[in-house]
């Protein structure tokens, strides 16, 4: 027994003694600790996370209809305008909530449901009116959601991009307005299906090409969007696995083959889509050059080739900003398992961002999305995989606001807010930003304002690591940089006011300068005494 004991003093002498001369403290008990540019590092990440705000059916949106007609034979004509006028304001005030609650959980960037159907939420050349907003396709609501949705998403400081269905018109048994354009041009609507019909636009035919051309064009050129966003309604799903027999592009196939084209029928087809994604992405960029034009196909990658859509393609010759895959699968699922989804988009993004699409909607199914923690683990390995993805997007907004969401969403995964990334960083009209110069005094921060500048992102200064080297008395600190607010420059009697930012003592900080798209790097870093 007392050689035991003797022999475990000296192994503990011995462990003492090789002892590594740098020792790691708890990031923890470091309040007050200034920041050292000489020997210090900061980690500085911008993130998109955006929500899907969907519209068809209503869904998350609007919930009240605008009823341009008498709701009572009673009804006065002063009475039926204030009532409408009320409707209004209560589609207004459910974007301004909604919208609301997306940034209170830490969502920077909404994708507003704008063409469901073949109808627009705006008033639109190319398009009637939507059906949600009134009960009526093609009846004026009296004021333009879109618009609206742009002001309050900027009012906010999220981004908001228009987000189209591309081919999708609807069942054939809908209501339509008599002058929608599947009736004034039949030929170049598909319609499939027995038991209840729908219609879609062949891709197969030129003037579908130039009318998604021409709907970019008007929405870019007419609203203050930061991008247009597609999904997955391609060609119909079973068409290329023969179940769905009744989509008929015979003849434009032919015309191709006669006029000395040697692809296949199912490499033509993905040439059509090809063609969409091209003259879309084009007519964005074209509009508005910090625009960006994302997709979001399947999941996983057999998913969205089997409806003719090749994003390997799209990546090969950049006419895309980012791609979206709907990786709505849990953790263990027999065939598409999330870690196993994510990693296989590894190597087909190359050069082009990946921002998945979680499943919120699923959220409390039994073995699947039971608890919380497997989104948690979805967001974690999301983030470990920052080479190639930046961010996510979530399904349903309806889902994430749910208050038990919602809440852990804002005390966990994105307790901070965040900017989004920059895909346009390369964009030859991306302008410089001077990043502005801090100084600290009673309790603040503050710096000089530029009249060009549209606003500022405060951060505060979060230990997450930190050493001290024994041998000469050095230590060294990794600071995680956590956005506080966004502050927007101001001027008095058309002068520019400087910024004066209440500050923590024992705090560091540091400021980004924003400008449109552009960001500038990070300022100094003061410490508030």
């Amino acid at each position: 027994m007392k050689s035991f004991k003797y022999l475990w003093i000296v192994l503990a002498v011995s462990l003492f003694s090789m002892y590594p001369a740098v020792a790691q403290d708890n990031p923890a008990h470091q309040e007050g600790l200034k920041y050292n540019p000489k020997f210090d590092e900061i980690i500085l990440e911008h993130e998109f996370r955006g929500a899907w705000v969907t519209t068809v059916n209503a869904t998350d949106w609007p919930k009240t209809k605008v009823i341009k007609e008498k709701i009572s034979p009673n009804e006065s004509k002063r009475a039926m305008r204030k009532r409408i006028e009320r409707q209004i304001d209560s589609q207004k005030t459910a974007i301004v909530e909604i919208f609301t609650r997306l940034k209170e959980c830490g969502i920077n960037a909404v994708m507003f449901h704008t063409v469901s159907n073949s109808d627009a939420m705006y008033p639109s050349k190319l398009l009637p009116w939507c059906m949600y907003l009134t009960g009526k396709q093609g009846e004026d609501p009296g004021y333009d959601p879109l618009k609206f949705a742009v002001e309050t998403a900027h009012n906010l400081d999220l981004e908001i991009h228009a987000w189209l269905n591309p081919f999708r018109i609807g069942f054939t048994d809908v209501e339509r307005a008599a002058n929608h354009p599947c009736f004034l041009y039949p030929d170049r609507v598909q319609t499939i299906g027995d038991k209840r019909p729908s219609m879609y636009w062949n891709p197969a035919h030129p003037e579908v090409i130039n009318y998604l051309e021409d709907l970019c064009t008007e929405l870019i050129s007419n609203y203050d969007l930061d991008g247009i966003h597609i999904d997955d309604y391609f060609y119909p799903s079973g068409l290329r696995d023969g179940s769905v027999k009744d989509w008929d592009d015979a003849k434009y196939y032919e015309q191709y083959v006669k006029q000395g084209g040697n692809m296949s029928l199912e490499r033509w087809r993905e040439e059509n889509v090809n063609k969409v994604i091209r003259v879309m992405f084009d007519a964005v960029h074209k509009g508005s050059p910090d625009a960006i034009f994302s997709v979001s196909p399947g999941g996983r990658l057999v998913n969205t080739q089997a409806l003719y859509a090749d994003p390997q393609y799209w990546i090969s010759e950049g006419t895309i900003d980012f791609l979206s895959p709907q990786i709505y699968w849990q953790h263990g699922h027999k065939i598409a398992d999330f870690k196993q989804v994510l990693d296989s988009w590894k190597d087909i993004m190359k050069d082009i961002p990946c921002v998945p699409g979680l499943a919120a909607y699923r959220w409390g199914e039994k073995g699947a999305f039971e608890s919380l923690e497997e989104y948690d683990l979805q967001i974690k390995e999301c983030r470990e995989a920052k080479d190639y993805v930046w961010g996510n997007i979530w399904f349903t907004t309806g889902s994430i606001l749910k208050p038990e969401f919602h809440e852990h969403m804002r005390e966990t995964f994105y307790k901070y807010p965040s900017l989004t990334p920059n895909f346009r960083a390369d964009n030859s009209q991306t302008t410089k930003v001077e990043p502005p110069v801090l100084k600290a005094n009673d309790g603040t921060i503050s710096w000089a304002t530029h009249r060009n500048i549209e606003k500022y992102a405060v951060y505060e200064l979060e230990v997450v690591n930190y050493t001290r080297d024994r041998r000469n008395g050095t230590s060294k600190a990794v600071w995680r940089a956590n956005l506080l607010e966004i502050v927007h420059t101001w001027h008095k009697d058309g002068k520019w006011q400087n910024i004066h930012y209440p500050a923590t003592p024992g705090k560091n900080y540091a400021v980004i300068a924003i400008k449109g798209k552009n960001y500038s790097d990070l300022s100094n870093i003061v410490y508030v005494e």
